[in-house]
């Protein structure tokens, strides 16, 4: 009895971790950071401001098939270190000790990726990088972009977290699931005892 109260102990002392969250998400927005008028003098426009067109989305954008309002289901691996959104492979490494339910780091194209508890965030340099013409001048119209712009830098995607799920057997971390199991045990051997008197 002493071996499975030390067992039960050592049980209970150690912590459960999911490694697999299954998300299921709200698309509500992706526009590019910043629009360029000029590479060289780097006059830009950026999100936000007056001279940035309300309606404008990349047409090229990571998730330009997605429309505000539609849902999507995300999965994190943290074994492996993957992640998905829709049928999009996220760039980059996990973080690890990160405050968030996932962080995932990357350096081509440089950007981050946060999976938490209400939204995922995606940022990077852009689908096109820096500057999608290879030049940008002053006037010159890149199609894709507004008038007046031949350039971008940066992309940014939003979602809305409406559910999420993990792998483990149970959401109750074993500390707590481990105070069930000695209070379940512990009423399975008093009733044993008890049997074994009458």
């Amino acid at each position: 009895m002493k071996s499975l109260y030390a067992a039960l102990a050592i049980l209970c002392a150690s912590p459960a971790f999911a490694t697999t969250f299954t998300f299921d998400l709200r698309f509500e927005s992706d526009f590019a950071l910043e629009l360029q008028s000029s590479f060289y003098d780097d006059t830009s426009c950026s999100i936000g401001q007056e001279c940035y067109p309300s309606d404008f989305r990349l047409s090229n954008g990571y998730f330009a098939d997605l429309q505000p309002g539609d849902i999507v289901t995300a999965e994190v691996n943290l074994e492996e270190g993957t992640a998905k959104i829709g049928d999009f492979s996220i760039f980059g490494n996990l973080v690890r000790g990160s405050d968030a339910i996932a962080e995932f780091l990357s350096n081509d194209p440089m950007g981050i990726t946060r999976f938490e508890a209400d939204k995922v965030t995606f940022i990077n340099e852009g689908p096109r990088g820096l500057n999608p013409g290879a030049i940008c001048n002053p006037g010159q119209t890149q199609p894709g972009l507004p008038d007046g712009f031949c350039g971008f830098f940066g992309y940014q995607a939003n979602f809305t977290v409406l559910s999420v799920t993990d792998s483990s057997l149970s959401v109750v971390p074993l500390p707590a699931g481990g105070l069930l199991l000695f209070s379940g045990l512990g009423l399975f051997v008093f009733a044993l005892r008890r049997r074994s008197r009458t």
